[in-house]
């Protein structure tokens, strides 16, 4: 209860922002229980000298955000993620930008700048595209690349059997505004049938509205 004082206090004190920031406790990646004892300076501290960001993610929960499949990779490359599970913390998390000149990344939202995100798309083509000839060599070529078999697994099994018809472009990157701070160009990277299902119950709605738009407008001109 008195962390998520700290916080409200941290939201509606912001001439105290530095101050209070060093209060500020979490849980994350690297505590073992939802007791929130991590503060960011014990995250930066405890990060490498070359990483840029300081990354959260929203949960509900230390549960929920512990399972949120964000966290894989970055786990990989040990690097902790803050978990925000208070209800104050959507709010805080507005507030705090940055610390010590490092921005703080919502993982959950798979946004990164643009350069990285056209770097990124041409090697899930690649991958996808080896996946489509099972055979023994490309299994290694793509473990030595992923370094996951549950990864490699999904890639033959699943992706290369669901664009088995296509020739290329599994991926696609959309421009997601601009990044607080420097105003780096942001994007999203995502397979290109990514949502289909709700797609495909959007467009009967935008059909609808359209044609009651025309029929409101016919019995208009009819009228006059």
């Amino acid at each position: 209860e008195f962390g998520q004082v700290l916080k409200e206090g941290f939201v509606e004190d912001p001439k105290n922002h530095e101050k209070l920031t060093k209060l500020l406790r979490f849980a994350s990646t690297k505590t073992e229980s939802d007791n929130q004892t991590r503060s960011i300076k014990n995250y930066i501290d405890d990060s490498k000298k070359s990483q840029e960001k300081i990354y959260y993610l929203l949960a509900d929960n230390y549960q929920s955000a512990k399972s949120n499949p964000h966290l894989e990779q970055l786990e990989k490359h040990d690097i902790e993620v803050l978990f925000f599970t208070d209800r104050i913390d959507p709010w805080m998390a507005e507030h705090l930008k940055q610390v010590d000149g490092k921005e703080l990344q919502d993982v959950g939202r798979g946004n990164i700048s643009l350069p990285k995100e056209k770097e990124l798309k041409p090697q899930i083509d690649k991958v996808i595209t080896i996946g489509k000839k099972n055979i023994l060599s490309n299994k290694k070529r793509l473990f030595s690349k992923l370094q996951d078999r549950q990864s490699v697994t999904k890639v033959f099994d699943e992706l290369s059997k669901r664009y088995s018809s296509r020739k290329g472009g599994y991926s696609r990157v959309l421009k997601a505004g601009f990044r607080t701070g420097d105003d780096a160009p942001m994007a999203v990277i995502e397979l290109v049938d990514r949502n289909v299902d709700a797609k495909k119950i959007d467009k009967p709605k935008k059909i609808e509205t359209k044609d009651t738009e025309n029929k409101d407008s016919i019995e208009k001109s009819a009228g006059k």
